[in-house]
């Protein structure tokens, strides 16, 4: 490197992007201007000036000497007063001033920054980027796709596919943006999964497919009711909890309606929840067992009976009457909430003028829904569960802290005898994989550590490979956030086998420094040339050796 004579400060731009740039140097100058007693030299009599372009091109070594000396040049600064500025000739001189160090930005001839704030610039957003990137265990590859579910009671898969699947499929094929139609026919059931362009986005999507759904909704027989499926993916299923009474006290019955009732609402009030979903138990029906002889003898047509029904569970207001300068509203109560009141629902009148009643032709009874499925905990017996599926782009790890803590307060209105068992907890996973990626950056500190006091009798030079390591990773974590990747089990492997390769390149390289350190004694005038001469011998072989290695990442 070449000696400058200091020249006058140059004016600078005082934007804050500027002095960002220009805060993030000071770091780099208190290190470059260490003597060979690692005392900081006047200034206007003694000064070596780095130019900028030479800051650049070896800033590893430069970041190595800072590192290296940082407690020392911390003490120091704080107690000599040491100033930086920039010069016309790109240069970073050094100087003194009667006031101590200050931690908000430097202006051009004012003192800097303490060296630290400048690896603060560095690993801020990293370090933002850690707290709020997602945290998830198993990696999201599922297609952006969009599911229209349609009930259909009581018809047999083919009428399904004639009469809904088919007109859902092919009105969906001009949706903008899809590449997929699939349609399925189950008994009842009609699903149609709509999976559109990876880069589409999901809540687009979705209303595009309502669009089209509310063109095609006309086309559809009237008992079919078509719905769009949550905005989750395929590994939104983060929590499953089984709802059981061991005392016995309480019937499937009843606990599917508190897990219906109660316990699906409240959790779907939780951040990041997009649906809970209900398994086993026993859905309550009121049950109409019409006998076949009475309905012939009274000439009542089943259709008939039906309409009676539906006109018995109404409500409905009558406008308002005035009594007395007031107005007194009118309503008429009609809907059915017990046996009796289905029981009395009038179906018409016999030959003498009796009504006829709907208990006089059926037998009514409160008895459970027609079931094809149900849920069973560890041979234990049938239970009743409830899944958690997590919005799409939701932090898994946040919304089942969320959901587990949400559960906690709701236990307190079960009834006696009532318990919320967790079957499925995806928390352990991500908590594990977690954990496992910093016990390995430890496990690579100690080793790194032992592998320079054995090998170079400097255990001091291992700090320098060792700060690579959590700067590297929260780098990663950065680029990671703004792509809108999360940390899963694969990114999270993928650092840590990475932490090997960025290990081995400072190794290399502070071994190669150590080796030309020991070829020529050191002086306050020869320190910064072989440092670049020690960092130009391996810097492009480690460049396109880690280079190679990201290449294989790419996959």
């Amino acid at each position: 490197m070449r000696d400058l004579a200091p020249l006058a400060p140059l004016a600078l731009d005082p934007s804050p992007l500027f002095d960002q740039f220009r805060q993030a140097l000071c770091g780099w100058c208190i290190a470059a201007t260490l003597g060979a007693d690692n005392t900081i030299n006047n200034c206007h009599t003694n000064t070596r000036q780095i130019p900028l372009m030479d800051t650049f091109q070896h800033g590893f070594a430069g970041g190595v000497l800072r590192t290296i000396y940082q407690n020392k040049i911390g003490r120091f600064a704080n107690s000599n007063n040491t100033t930086v500025k920039l010069t016309h000739s790109g240069g970073i001189a050094c100087g003194k001033t009667k006031r101590n160090f200050r931690r908000n930005i430097p202006k051009a001839g004012q003192h800097c920054d303490h060296p630290q704030n400048s690896q603060r610039l560095y690993t801020r957003p990293g370090r933002y980027s850690l707290r709020q990137t997602p945290v998830d265990a198993i990696p999201d590859l599922s297609d952006v796709q969009v599911i229209i579910k349609t009930s259909y009671p009581g018809q047999a898969p083919q009428v399904v596919e004639d009469q809904v699947t088919y007109p859902l499929t092919t009105a969906m094929l001009s949706v903008p943006g899809a590449v997929t139609v699939r349609g399925y026919s189950f008994f009842g059931d009609s699903y149609v999964y709509i999976i559109f362009n990876d880069d589409t986005d999901l809540y687009w999507a979705r209303s595009r497919v309502l669009e089209y759904l509310n063109q095609v909704a006309g086309d559809l027989p009237a008992s079919a009711k078509p719905q769009l499926g949550p905005d989750a993916t395929g590994v939104g299923w983060v929590y499953l909890y089984a709802l059981a009474d061991r005392t016995g006290q309480h019937d499937l019955g009843q606990l599917r309606s508190i897990q219906d009732w109660f316990l699906k609402y409240e959790l779907q009030t939780v951040s990041g929840v997009s649906e809970v979903s209900t398994l086993g138990g026993m859905v309550k029906q009121y049950q109409i067992q019409i006998d076949p002889e009475k309905l012939r003898a009274f000439g009542i047509p089943l259709s008939h009976i039906e309409m009676a029904i539906k006109r018995g569970n109404q409500e409905s207001g009558a406008s308002v009457i005035e009594m007395a300068e007031a107005e007194y509203m009118v309503l008429v109560d009609g809907y059915l909430s017990s046996i009796e009141d289905i029981s009395s629902v009038p179906l018409g009148m016999n030959q003498n003028g009796t009504p006829i009643l709907l208990d006089d032709i059926a037998e009514i009874n409160l008895g459970p829904q027609m079931r094809r499925g149900i849920a069973e905990l560890n041979g234990e017996g049938e239970v009743v569960g409830g899944i958690v599926v997590m919005r799409f782009g939701e932090n898994a790890a946040n919304v089942i802290s969320d959901v587990k803590a949400k559960l906690e307060e709701l236990k307190a209105g079960l009834p006696e005898g009532v318990e919320i068992i967790p079957v499925y907890d995806r928390s352990a996973l991500i908590n594990r994989a977690v954990t496992n990626l910093w016990e390995k950056l430890f496990e690579e500190f100690v080793v790194v550590a032992i592998v320079f006091a054995v090998f170079l009798f400097h255990l001091r030079s291992s700090l320098v490979a060792i700060v690579s390591l959590p700067i590297g990773i929260l780098a990663a974590f950065t680029v990671m956030y703004f792509q809108g990747i999360n940390a899963n089990i694969m990114s999270l492997g993928g650092i840590a086998i990475a932490i090997g390769a960025m290990i081995d390149g400072a190794t290399v390289m502070i071994e190669n420094m150590h080796k030309k350190m020991e070829e020529t004694p050191i002086t306050d005038a020869n320190r910064w040339e072989i440092v670049a001469k020690s960092a130009g011998e391996v810097g492009p072989a480690l460049f396109f050796s880690l280079l190679i290695i990201t290449m294989s990442f790419l996959p």
